[in-house]
């Protein structure tokens, strides 16, 4: 059960593209959380892109001194970003994942 609650409260903060201080409902993403969401697929599909995309650019902004708080009033619902040069379209849609062996859609 503790494992299942720890990853319930990563997605929350990969989903929120939060970076501020760890608390008991939401934990702070970082690069080695990015990797670790980088591994699930489902029908060949990278199941959490759009917000493996908006945390990569958060913790790059993070790295260049913008506030944690802006970060995230920027991208969390954001449906388009530019950065770097590179238009970011993050169209909403909506998501069926089963539940059933979710943890087990991890490529090694």
């Amino acid at each position: 059960i503790i494992e299942k609650e720890i990853f319930a409260r990563k997605v929350d903060g990969l989903m929120s593209v939060y970076l501020g201080p760890s608390k008991y409902q939401i934990l702070r993403i970082d690069q080695e959380d990015i990797r670790f969401f980088s591994r699930f697929y489902y029908k060949d599909k990278l199941m959490f892109e759009k917000a493996l995309e908006k945390n990569t650019i958060a913790l790059k902004l993070k790295q260049k001194g913008m506030p944690w708080q802006e970060i995230q009033d920027k991208l969390e619902f954001a449906e388009k970003y530019k950065y770097e040069g590179k238009l970011y379209d993050w169209p909403e849609n909506k998501a069926n994942i089963p539940a059933k062996n979710f943890l087990d859609r991890r490529k090694p």
